[in-house]
């Protein structure tokens, strides 16, 4: 029943997020995995490599729906300045 208490946690926060990264990583990487579908499926139902929902997969199992939150991007700065 552990599968169900998953799908219903992740429902729910489906209903709260606007995030559409966040919902598709919920719904694709996830809930559909928990649902019985495989990777290959979930990926070409939201139009993403199986190997990106096992890259979701992952980060659920490790860090729950924390491990599914974009974390910022490291990158170069901005040249631009306020002016």
């Amino acid at each position: 029943m552990e599968t169900e208490r998953q799908i219903r946690e992740l429902e729910k926060a489906m209903n709260t997020t606007d995030n559409r990264r966040l919902y598709e990583r919920f719904l694709a990487a996830v809930k559909l995995v928990l649902e019985g579908h495989t990777r290959k499926e979930d990926g070409h139902t939201i139009g993403r490599d199986e190997h990106t929902v096992s890259h979701y997969v992952k980060n659920y199992c490790h860090n729950g729906i924390q491990g599914l939150v974009s974390k910022k991007q490291s990158g170069r700065p901005s040249r631009l300045t306020d002016e």
